[in-house]
């Protein structure tokens, strides 16, 4: 397996040898790119659109559940009121 290894890092001339290398700038004096990154200035545009998208995805949430419970509650009351009028006018 080692050797396999080795015939693909000489063929790539060892730029892809270690995967810990991924994230670090290639270049020491650029800040490093992926999970280490710092902010930049579009990430403020960023974090709002996210926050948005929380803020909506948390009312749709609420919507389906209130349309969810409408549907299981209306046809109940409305059998429940069906029965009433049918106890009621047999008496």
């Amino acid at each position: 397996m080692d050797d396999i290894r080795q015939q693909g890092d000489a063929a790539t001339g060892g730029k892809h040898s270690r995967l810990s290398d991924r994230g670090c700038a290639e270049n020491a004096k650029r800040p490093p790119d992926g999970a280490k990154a710092g902010t930049g200035p579009l990430d403020a545009c960023i974090h709002e659109t996210m926050a948005m998208t929380r803020t909506l995805g948390k009312v749709l949430v609420a919507v389906v559940l209130v349309s969810m419970i409408l549907i299981l509650l209306v046809p109940t009351v409305v059998v429940m009121a069906r029965m009433r009028e049918r106890d009621g006018s047999s008496e």
